[in-house]
């Protein structure tokens, strides 16, 4: 019959390198017989703990030398890697013709001291893998947004009809090119000739009437264009040639005096 049993030893403080901090040890073997008599198996286990005990804390202390005070994860891993050779794992007890294997399950922590040490450290690299961590998320959601929503099917982003034309985002219908172009995308049947753009509305200012300072005047005196002046006398239209007779409707009726020529 196979007897077994499990006995947690003390808490081990071992020294560090620069022996001022220790590693925190913890440590329970497991304790296994075959041919122990039930109602004895504890007495052997309580006479072979002591013994147990002090093989691992040789081995605890050569391994412990060789770390900082801050490293007990490599310590635990070296630790591990030594119970080889003659430390080799199970080890073995005897008394009379029973015998006992004991194999130890460890586990190391930081020394108190050193933790209250690496606590502001650890408090400001958590904080700044935090923010790291936000700015990622931030840029990735950007980023979604950015794309715009995905297609019913998964397939990825849904992409603009082709028209160009920018949809409003409260349903509205986009508005007409103001050139005139027909919009992208079309068919011939449904386009049409642009309207003829209706005359603007004159502007207030421009339909009020116009005060007599802004009326139009006449040309000013050194104008190059011609002037009259109404107290002049016109001149009369100049008389037909020699040999030529007034038309029949000349009102001189071949005048000299009137400006006509006499018949011949």
């Amino acid at each position: 019959m196979t007897l077994v049993d499990r006995r947690a030893a003390p808490t081990l403080l071992v020294p560090a390198q620069g022996q001022v901090y220790h590693f925190v040890v913890r440590v329970t073997f497991t304790w296994t017989t075959n041919n122990a008599r039930p109602e004895l198996f504890g007495w052997y286990v309580d006479q072979f703990q002591p013994q147990a005990m002090q093989r691992f804390r040789r081995i605890a202390v050569r391994c412990a030398a060789e770390f900082p005070p801050d490293r007990p994860r490599a310590f635990a891993l070296t630790l591990d890697d030594a119970m080889t050779g003659d430390d080799a794992l199970p080890w073995g007890y005897e008394r009379g013709e029973v015998t006992f294997t004991c194999e130890p399950d460890v586990s190391v922590d930081l020394d108190e001291p050193v933790r209250d040490l690496l606590r502001p450290y650890w408090d400001k690299r958590i904080a700044l893998e935090w923010k790291r961590d936000l700015e990622r998320r931030r840029a990735e959601y950007a980023e979604e947004r950015r794309r715009g929503p995905a297609e019913p099917d998964g397939s990825g982003p849904a992409e603009p009809d082709g028209s160009g034309t920018p949809e409003p985002d409260n349903g509205a219908t986009p508005p007409e090119p103001d050139d005139g172009a027909t919009p992208a995308g079309m068919p011939e049947s449904l386009r049409e000739e642009p309207a003829p753009r209706q005359r603007e509305a004159p502007s207030a200012a421009e339909a009020a009437p116009r005060r007599p300072a802004q009326q139009r005047r006449g040309p000013r005196p050194d104008s190059p264009v011609e002037q009259f002046n109404l107290l002049d006398p016109m001149l009369q239209p100049p008389g037909p040639r020699s040999g030529e007779l007034p038309p029949p409707d000349d009102p001189t009726g071949g005048d000299p005096e009137k400006g006509g020529t006499p018949e011949a």
